[in-house]
Parts: structure tokens; C-alpha cells; sequence
């Protein structure tokens, strides 16, 4: 009869049945309010471990006895005032030891105490406990680097430099640029050598931070240069981030040598200012012809025919003018002639061009020559001297009153000694 209780039978329960179910509901009520129980104190858990870091005295009240939050208490007593001693702070790392054996986080902030008693020793066997404990405990790894920064140990200050980078994100914002500048010290450029040869997933956001950020970028370039991190193909973008600083701040030697150092560059490219296909994917950077654009007048390199060079198309609308186009050359002193062939885009719509070279010597520029060219062919002669190291090689598109727009096509540009 049990069977078929609850599904519509009426039948009436015995005594026996009564006193049987009673203790089974007890139980299951019982269970319900252990696993609300063990819920509860899982959120509570929960709630500390989250909070113990951005909040610790919040994560404290919530589980007193939460090992991380008594450290970080302690961690910010520590950075409130570093060069004093402060017993509370050691005290809470001691009683967060207890709370969770081999805590690197405590062992550091104890190291931390130590030291600002004087107790170089003991500070320095904490600290190293705790980075051997755990190698994502950022603070200890910037401990130990001052340390060998202290005593002159470049390589194992490098070494804690790579071991933070590498296993805490936030610690990029801290010591890039504090390892830009020592790359500027000729002994911490030869350590770190090995370093941008093994290329740690750290490296490439790091010498990208260093091109954009050093005072000598040169010196960026010799240590790279002598990693062969030039002749990596992945490291092309930073070559190129790295020539055109170079150039801007006028270190032309470098930046010529750092250029040939990368796979597939040529040195005609240096002085040759013929148009190139690779000028149409940008693949030589600041080296090779630089197409610009304003916004009455927009200039493109289009593909010649098979086998040729391609063509610098540039349109206007009305009377517009300016820089259509730019290419850096290293042509060494000597006399030159200066070709070049320009064509109407449109028979209806002819343009004028001038044609400009300057010298730029430590990043200002000096006029050397030019030349206003309509179609047709235009040649100059010219001489370079030896203090014009590096030129600037230049299109721009001359603006004509009344006139309703421009298309002009530029080929054939070409120097040879004269």
C-alpha cells in the first residue's frame, strides 16, 4: 500500500506510518540547514579572499582569521612609512605564518621588518625563502633586486628583473623604466645581451617601451645589434619603430646600421630614391618613400606595369596643396644628377609638383635644392658636401588658384653620380 501514497488512492495512514516518516522529514530538515551552514561560511570564505588584497580591513572583519589579509595589513603598515620599524606590522605577519604555513607573502613582510631594524641578514634569508616559495610575489623579487643592484651584481639583478616580469603582469609599469635607463650603463647593456637574444614573452613590450623612451636610443640599437635581435623576422615593427627614432633624433650611423642588420635590406635603398613595391606595403618604414595625405589632397603608389616600378598617383581637389610624398637618403658627398618623369593623372586635370632636397643635420633641415615640374621630364645637378650626412628627398603638390582639381603620376625618380 505504500506504493500508492501520493498519487490519488484514498487511503488512510496507520500509526506506524506516522511515527516512521516523522524522524526522515527531521533529517532532511537537519541536512537543509548544515548545507546552508556550510553556504554561508563558503561566501564568507569567499568574500575575505576576495577582499584580502583591495580590502583587507573589510576582509578581516569578515574572516578574521583570513592569512592574506593580515599580510597585506601588514604589506601597507610597511610602505606607510618603510624606513621605520613597525612591530604591529610584524606581528600581523607573524600571526598570518600561523594562520597558513610557508606563506611567502608574511616571510617577505617579516624580511621587510627585519631589514628596517638593521638585520640585513636575517632579512636577506626571509626574503629569498619567500621567493623560493612563490616567484610571483612581486615585492620580494624588487627586494632582491635592489640588494644586487647594491652589492654590483648586474646578472643577478637582471635575473630578478626577468623572474618579475615574467610572473607578475603589473610589475611592467615599475621596471621598464627603471631598466630603460641602466641599459644606458655599457656593463648592464652586455649582461642583458642574453636576454634579448632568448627573447622572454616580456622582451618585445619592453624594448618597444625602451626605442620610444630612452634618451639613447643608440645605445638601444648597439645592444640589440649585438643580440642579433635584428636579424629575428619578429622583431621587423621594432627595427623599423627603432630607425625612424633614430632618424628624428639625428643618430644617422645607427640608424643606417640597424637598418642593413635586418634580413632582405639592401644598401641601394639608402641612396637610391627609385619608387619600390616594397614602398607599397611600407615594409622599409622611414628608409623607404613615405606617402601622406591632407584633406584636400591624397597621394598612393599604384602598381606599374610588369616588371616596372611603381607609379606615385596623386589627386587633389580644387586648389589643394601640400607634402604628397617624402624619402630619407644617406648619399655620401659628391656631384649628383637628379631625374625624374611626371604625367597627367588626367589630361583634364594637370598638376604641378616641386621637387625638394634638404639636408638635415642633428634633426633641423637646410634646403639644398628645388624644383617646380610640370609634365614632362625635370633634371637637376646638384653636389652634396660633407657636412649634409642625411637628406630628405620631397613631393609636394603646388596649389594654383582657380584651378578645379589636379591629378598628377610620378615615375622614373632616379640619382646618379655626375
Amino acid at each position: 500500500m505504500r506504493l500508492l501514497v501520493g498519487i490519488g488512492m484514498p487511503t488512510q495512514p496507520s500509526r506506524t506510518s506516522v511515527v516512521v516518516s516523522l524522524p526522515g522529514r527531521r533529517r532532511r530538515l537537519v541536512l537543509i540547514a548544515v548545507t546552508l551552514a556550510c553556504v554561508a561560511l563558503s561566501i564568507q570564505k569567499t568574500t575575505a579572499i576576495v577582499l584580502a588584497r583591495s580590502a583587507p580591513e573589510i576582509a578581516r572583519k569578515v574572516d578574521p582569521g583570513n592569512a592574506l589579509a593580515l599580510a597585506t595589513t601588514a604589506d601597507q603598515q610597511i610602505l606607510a612609512n618603510p624606513v621605520r620599524n613597525s612591530p604591529a606590522a610584524g606581528a600581523l605577519a607573524l600571526q598570518s605564518l600561523r594562520r597558513q604555513g610557508l606563506n611567502a607573502y608574511a616571510l617577505r613582510i617579516l624580511g621587510y621588518a627585519a631589514d628596517t631594524r638593521g638585520q640585513s641578514a636575517k632579512a636577506a634569508a626571509l626574503i629569498d625563502l619567500s621567493a623560493k616559495i612563490s616567484r610571483r610575489d612581486r615585492g620580494s623579487q624588487i627586494w632582491l633586486i635592489e640588494q644586487a643592484v647594491r652589492a654590483n651584481d648586474i646578472p643577478a639583478a637582471l635575473h630578478h628583473y626577468d623572474i618579475a616580469l615574467r610572473t607578475t603582469d603589473s610589475t611592467a609599469d615599475l621596471l621598464f623604466p627603471i631598466l630603460t635607463g641602466a641599459l644606458d650603463e655599457p656593463a648592464v647593456r652586455t649582461a642583458f645581451v642574453p636576454y634579448a637574444r632568448a627573447r622572454p614573452f616580456w622582451m618585445e613590450a619592453f624594448l618597444a617601451y625602451a626605442i620610444a623612451q630612452s634618451t639613447h636610443p643608440e645605445r638601444i640599437a648597439a645592444m640589440m645589434n649585438n643580440a642579433g635581435a635584428l636579424a629575428d623576422p619578429r622583431n621587423r615593427e621594432l627595427a623599423t619603430r627603432l630607425i625612424e627614432r633614430l632618424l628624428v633624433g639625428g643618430w644617422n650611423g645607427p640608424a643606417q646600421r640597424i637598418f642593413l642588420a635586418v634580413p632582405g635590406n639592401t644598401r641601394s635603398r639608402l641612396i637610391s630614391p627609385a619608387l619600390d613595391a616594397r614602398d607599397r606595403t611600407g615594409a622599409d618604414g622611414a628608409i623607404g618613400w613615405r606617402v601622406l595625405t591632407t584633406p584636400v589632397a591624397q597621394a598612393s603608389l599604384d602598381a606599374g606595369l610588369e616588371g616596372a616600378s611603381p607609379v606615385l598617383h596623386i589627386e587633389a581637389n580644387g586648389d589643394g596643396s601640400g607634402r604628397m610624398a617624402e624619402k630619407a637618403l644617406f648619399l655620401p658627398p659628391a656631384s649628383y644628377q637628379f631625374t625624374a618623369r611626371t604625367a597627367s593623372g588626367r589630361p583634364e586635370a594637370p598638376g604641378t609638383i616641386q621637387w625638394r632636397l634638404e639636408c638635415i643635420t642633428a634633426g633641423e633641415r637646410r634646403e639644398a635644392w628645388t624644383r617646380e615640374s610640370g609634365p614632362g621630364d625635370v633634371v637637376v645637378s646638384f653636389t652634396i658636401g660633407a657636412n649634409c650626412t642625411q637628406q630628405m628627398l620631397s613631393i609636394d603638390l603646388i596649389g594654383q588658384e582657380g584651378r578645379q582639381d589636379a591629378s598628377v603620376d610620378v615615375s622614373g625618380i632616379a640619382i646618379r653620380p655626375d
